[in-house]
């Protein structure tokens, strides 16, 4: 913005666990230079809310009733495609890692991470950028090295240099 002031970052938060998201929905709000627009318990509400308020970025729970976060967030995606969508799960298996990002993810924390670690995936993600927790990325690093996730098709395989790349964000770069 033109007169130095920081651009507010609306943000959705879409998780069945009423308690986690409304203390999340609580910390967002205390976030400098955030907004929560709503929040939503399905990945049905999710998709609705997304449509009424156009949020810069959606917090996504994977597992969820009538829709999952995976197929919210395809969904948004289609729907926003400028929205992005951060992946806020408990899950660290590498189907569910690999799933997100297809569906159009830009993120993928977990629900454990540090609410700073939370503020800077929801900044990167607003940027354009994509955001993956270290552990999460040397995890994927390890399925890639060894040949892909479970049932996949990998065709072509990773460059030498996309391998650098997951490495890189394994090691928090």
């Amino acid at each position: 913005m033109s007169n130095g002031e920081e651009e507010t970052i609306r943000v959705a938060v879409v998780d069945d666990q009423r308690l986690f998201t409304k203390g999340l929905s609580g910390l967002l709000g205390m976030l400098p230079g955030v907004e929560v627009v709503g929040v939503a318990f399905d990945g049905e509400e999710g998709v609705a809310l997304c449509r009424e308020h156009e949020p810069d970025v959606v917090l996504m729970d994977i597992s969820m009733p009538r829709m999952d976060g995976i197929s919210a967030t395809r969904e948004i995606r289609d729907l926003l495609p400028r929205t992005a969508v951060i992946i806020l799960t408990g899950h660290e298996d590498d189907e569910h890692v690999f799933e997100g990002i297809k569906a159009g993810a830009q993120g993928y924390l977990l629900k454990d991470a540090e609410p700073e670690d939370l503020s800077r995936a929801i900044r990167t993600v607003h940027a354009g950028d994509t955001i993956i927790a270290p552990d999460l990325a040397q995890k994927m690093l390890g399925t890639f090295e060894r040949g892909g996730p479970r049932g996949s098709r990998l065709a072509p395989p990773l460059t030498e240099r996309e391998l650098e790349v997951i490495r890189a964000l394994a090691q928090g770069m």
